[in-house]
């Protein structure tokens, strides 16, 4: 029910839950579906931790190009793996 509603959601959708709810996941499918229509997508998280997790699932799962990933920050607060992702500000 989530998935549809905020495929249907005209100008924003909020997430939240507890942990291991599946808001990740949820996510993932969002960004690949919003991808696929060539809408631009706009992920902000309360840590940077939680948006690498998305990002690093997100490279890894291959269902989106590289291409269109940009993690905005700086590169010392960044996970290793999305060191290339992330944009050169200090």
């Amino acid at each position: 029910m989530a998935y549809k509603q905020s495929v249907r959601a005209d100008k924003f959708c909020l997430v939240e839950g507890m942990p291991g709810t599946g808001k990740t996941e949820l996510i993932i499918r969002m960004i690949q579906k919003f991808s696929k229509l060539g809408k631009k997508i706009l992920i902000t998280t309360f840590t940077n931790r939680s948006l690498d997790n998305i990002l690093e699932r997100l490279v890894q799962s291959q269902l989106v190009p590289k291409e269109i990933i940009i993690r905005e920050g700086s590169q010392y607060s960044s996970s290793l793996a999305l060191k290339d992702f992330t944009s050169k500000k200090q």
